[in-house]
């Protein structure tokens, strides 16, 4: 990363109820922000779990001069979809491969045992992670380029299967919903295509509150204009014209 990046060190869960994991940020968000132009690295030193927190990350942000606009309209078809289950602490790397098995026979349910699956079983050791815990992250590539994610954190009492269920079906709602973008990923962007120079177009799914809020917020903080239509097929097209801004700590 260039000398004039932005570091910042995180503190606490990595892999949390109620929000994305650090994974999907690295596997979903990054792919997709890149094309506005915007690019960062995390490095996990170690991961924090669902209560007990304590996870440690690096964030690295080199500065840019302004945000591109772009157009993610064209889902394509799905190409591959990559699963990876964890364990740490006092949960064995076993409960992880249930997991994943039970991921892999509802996504081969649903769209076929000839779909490309890639899978990893881990297991974070007292180094790579704070306390107990576990889950199943997943994303699907498609032919177009696009990223769409799911998963689903592990819980006291639930079966590896039922989680492995949860995360595969979390996914398959995101691919079913048509859209270029998941439920978590359309909020996300709103900022950045009202600060881009030019007009960016975005498919989604049903437009989540967190979305709409997003909006609002980026009309009324940025000026920012923001068009939402919805499409025969149930899908949503949001399209913004940037603003342009202008990274005024670069010359």
């Amino acid at each position: 990363m260039p000398n004039n990046s932005v570091k910042i060190e995180y503190g606490g869960g990595t892999n949390a109820s109620n929000a994305p994991p650090i994974d999907y940020l690295i596997n979903v968000f990054k792919p997709i922000i890149k094309r506005f132009g915007v690019d960062f690295e995390i490095d996990i030193e170690r991961r924090g779990f669902y209560p007990q927190g304590n996870g440690i990350a690096h964030l690295i942000v080199p500065s840019i001069q302004n945000v591109k606009s772009i157009e993610l309209v064209d889902r394509g078809q799905i190409e591959t979809i990559h699963i990876t289950s964890y364990s740490s602490g006092a949960v064995p790397i076993s409960v992880a491969e249930r997991m994943t098995k039970s991921c892999i026979y509802l996504i081969q349910k649903t769209f076929g045992e000839n779909i490309n699956i890639v899978q990893e079983n881990i297991f974070f050791d007292r180094n790579q992670a704070w306390g107990t815990g576990t889950g199943i992250n997943l994303y699907a590539i498609t032919s177009t380029g696009c990223y769409l994610g799911g998963g689903c954190l592990g819980e006291k009492g639930v079966s590896a299967e039922k989680i492995g269920h949860r995360g595969a079906q979390s996914l398959i709602n995101n691919i079913f919903s048509g859209g270029c973008v998941d439920e978590y990923l359309q909020d996300q962007l709103i900022i950045f295509m009202a600060l881009a120079q030019g007009r960016s177009v975005i498919r989604s799914g049903s437009l989540t509150e967190h979305t709409r809020t997003a909006i609002h917020i980026s009309e009324t903080c940025a000026g920012a204009q923001f068009n939402v239509e919805e499409c025969e097929d149930g899908t949503f097209l949001i399209s913004c014209e940037g603003i342009g801004y202008e990274n005024p700590h670069i010359n």
